[in-house]
């Protein structure tokens, strides 16, 4: 199978890179993840790979794939040069062996990475999410797809019963009648700009160069006619999730969820709370809101965000805090 795919690459490099000829020869190194992904490389050098190939593990997993290809296409059409160039080139390869197979350039750069020493972990965290907003900012610029106002059937579909959902397991004591009350005195009536989602916006599938984004990688979860807030909560509440995670190996995922909430909406106790709560606060700004919907806002979010148990913990977790400040 690997020299079929090898040999479409080829067949296909003008598309990827246009202008460069195709390389003698590819050698290749497997990483399994959701995908089977192979990273291609020159002969002989393997520390710059040159593109990477997908391929579907199961038959019922290529339409999300191919689709993913005309996804990659609309967005760089949209965004244009040089931010089109934090994008890969996607290339549908068709199938093998009933399994759907795509090819992207590689993108320059080097994973983003947290750091949780006590020197560098806050001046780390400032490059990062300092170079996420400039290049969010400007992504969402180019990929607007319309406008939508907060009114009773937009809260309802997609705040008030996701979090129902979302707490129908949960043993807490909420009023949800009240907090649905004061989500709608927050949110009616809000103006609010629809985008392109990225859609996966973890810190590690952002590539660092020169302190700036280089490269965004894994597209299979961009949408249109999303909130722009989405995609920045993911970014900062995963990074707050990550660093808690690295620096306390022993504690559990909700302990973690937990914590990260609490370092993006209550008093900061620490330089890392502190800078993801002022990039926050600015972020929120551009967008023409006060920081008074921070609160409401990640809630929208957490109530659509996918997490593998106990969501319900995380939820009435979060939901104090909108309490609290009433």
């Amino acid at each position: 199978m690997i020299d079929i795919l090898l040999r479409r690459v080829l067949d296909n490099w003008a598309q990827l890179y246009p202008g460069s000829p195709p390389p003698t020869a590819l050698q290749h190194i497997l990483q399994s993840r959701r995908r089977v992904i192979f990273f291609l490389f020159a002969p002989g050098q393997l520390e710059i790979p040159l593109a990477v190939i997908k391929l579907s593990r199961h038959p019922a997993q290529n339409e999300q794939l191919e689709k993913t290809v005309s996804v990659i296409r609309t967005v760089r059409g949209l965004l244009g040069p040089p931010l089109e160039q934090t994008v890969p080139r996607t290339i549908s390869l068709g199938q093998i062996q009933d399994l759907g197979c795509i090819v992207e350039s590689a993108l320059p750069g080097d994973p983003m990475r947290l750091d949780t020493s006590l020197w560098r972990s806050a001046a780390v965290a400032q490059k990062n999410v300092r170079a996420f907003a400039t290049w969010l900012e400007r992504f969402q610029k180019k990929v607007s797809t319309g406008k939508q106002t907060f009114n009773g059937d937009v809260l309802l579909d997609q705040v008030l019963l996701p979090l129902e959902r979302g707490l129908a397991k949960s043993p807490s004591n909420f009023d949800l009648s009240n907090i649905s009350s004061l989500l709608e005195q927050r949110l009616q009536g809000l103006p609010v700009p629809l985008v392109w989602s990225y859609g996966d916006t973890h810190h590690s599938n952002f590539l660092m160069q020169k302190g700036q984004i280089s490269g965004a990688v894994d597209w299979e979860g961009a949408a249109p006619k999303q909130w722009p807030w989405l995609d920045w909560f993911q970014f900062v509440f995963q990074y707050a999730v990550e660093f808690c995670r690295k620096k306390n190996p022993a504690w559990d995922s909700v302990v973690c969820g937990k914590t990260a909430i609490d370092m993006l909406l209550a008093r900061p106790e620490d330089r890392i709370a502190n800078i993801l709560q002022r990039e926050t606060t600015t972020f929120i700004s551009h967008l023409g809101y006060d920081r008074d919907l921070i609160v409401p806002l990640f809630i929208t979010f957490l109530a659509r965000l996918y997490w593998p148990e106990h969501k319900d913990l995380l939820l009435s977790h979060a939901l104090a805090h909108i309490d609290a400040k009433t």
